[in-house]
């Protein structure tokens, strides 16, 4: 009798969990094994428990499609999902308007029916477009689990595998140094609250993050944690943290007699070319309360999975139009007989012209810029590719900044050497 209460409490769940169409978990019940699997297309044989037979068979139909989509199954891309990390919004319309119809190959055919207790189990066959709801699923813009992604695009983004720092905005008239910043995290818990938290978000969205006070800590560079005078600091400190993408984070904190309210602001740019990748900003809202530690956190639950969805995008444009890399040219002042305006020592062509052809060949998709220059100076930018096609492995910057170095030896011969020097996703060369 228990038994048979048991059953039909997760029967009643089930159907309860598909007829609102909020997959979030499959139950222990379910059963779906692969059948076969044959071009685009996959069949499932899926099981599935309910007072009504008809009632069975539709809950089977969806066990297949959620087990294939959001929980993975044994014998197919390593019975990993398709998707890294479900979504109640989709799952909500893709089953309650019964969308998941759209991708069956062909009517599910029933392969047995038995009765247990006051329920009936049925086993359906299910035979799945896969081409067709991988494709939808992309351009829908969910995240596809590595084992799901075409492999040179997985490896090319997986070989931009960035890291990043969390760290606060800083007012004016406060010291912008490292030390600065934790400083003022320390003097303000509320921010160094916000900060932590941030970090953790990136963290769990996968990212690679650092932590500002163990960066302070290790940091041996004196100059730029204690010099709060020196020109440009901020651009100085961003190009000393050990990340390729910084995330500053910035807090307003309002107060109107017993009411608070916290908004927030996260701004994510590329370390070296400090190109704006995403933005975003998120309200606690009105509370009768003026505990900022409370309010920042009521402010930080409303961070929109929107901001890494605008960031995962940013970088899919990443891996299709490539990593920026920033040039400068300089002249030693030892260099007083050539100039960048003349022939080049070994090649006897002109200098820029024979660069900007160098960059223009070697350019991702063509996109680089030589616009600024003189005789003495040439600031140049270039998108380098992720993945080497040719070779099917990817592509680094040190593998651009050899290419680089070929390029320039082969115009200068033995007369002048060229110092390359480099920060990340910029190069400063220096001809001596």
């Amino acid at each position: 009798m228990r038994k048979q209460s048991f059953l039909r409490m997760m029967t009643l769940a089930m159907t309860w969990i598909f007829t609102m169409g909020i997959a979030n978990a499959i139950p222990n019940t379910c059963d779906v094994t692969l059948d076969g699997q044959s071009g685009g297309e996959v069949t499932l044989i899926s099981a599935a428990l309910a007072p009504k037979a008809k009632d069975a068979e539709a809950m089977a139909v969806k066990q297949a499609f959620f087990a294939l989509i959001d929980r993975g199954v044994e014998g197919i891309q390593s019975g990993q999902p398709i998707l890294s990390t479900p979504s109640k919004e989709f799952n909500y319309t893709f089953y309650k308007d019964n969308k998941y119809l759209n991708y069956l190959s062909s009517t599910p055919m029933k392969l047995d029916e038995s009765k247990i207790g006051n329920n009936k189990r049925v086993s359906m066959k299910v035979t799945i477009n896969l081409t067709k709801l991988k494709a939808d699923l992309i351009s829908s813009k969910l995240a596809i689990s590595p084992a799901w992604q075409d492999q040179k695009q997985a490896s090319a983004t997986s070989s931009l595998n960035p890291t990043i720092m969390v760290v606060p905005y800083i007012p004016s008239g406060e010291e912008d140094s490292l030390e600065g910043m934790k400083k003022y995290l320390d003097d303000n818990p509320a921010m160094k609250y916000a900060v932590n938290a941030v970090s953790s978000q990136f963290a769990s969205h996968g990212y690679k993050t650092r932590d500002l006070s163990a960066t302070v800590a290790n940091s041996k560079n004196d100059e730029i944690m204690t010099e709060g005078s020196q020109k440009d600091a901020k651009t100085m400190v961003i190009q000393e943290l050990p990340a390729d993408i910084v995330a500053t984070v910035s807090l307003d904190l309002f107060r109107d007699g017993n009411k608070g309210q916290c908004t927030i602001t996260v701004d994510a740019v590329e370390r070296q070319t400090a190109g704006k990748l995403c933005s975003t900003t998120f309200s606690s809202g009105q509370y009768m309360t003026t505990d900022y530690i409370a309010l920042t956190d009521y402010a930080l639950k409303k961070l929109e999975k929107k901001f890494f969805n605008q960031l995962q995008d940013a970088f899919a444009q990443m891996v299709e139009k490539g990593r920026e890399m920033k040039l400068e040219f300089l002249l030693s002042e030892t260099v007083t007989d050539w100039d960048f305006d003349t022939e080049t020592p070994a090649a006897e062509e002109d200098f820029k012209d024979e660069l900007e052809e160098w960059l223009r060949s070697n350019a991702n998709h063509g996109i680089y810029d030589m616009s600024q220059s003189n005789d003495k100076f040439i600031a140049a930018s270039i998108n380098i590719p992720l993945w080497d096609a040719k070779r099917n492995r990817s592509y680094s910057i040190n593998n651009f900044t050899s290419a680089l170095r070929k390029f320039i030896k082969n115009q200068l011969g033995d007369a002048y050497k060229a110092k390359v020097s480099s920060m990340g996703q910029k190069l400063i060369i220096t001809i001596e």
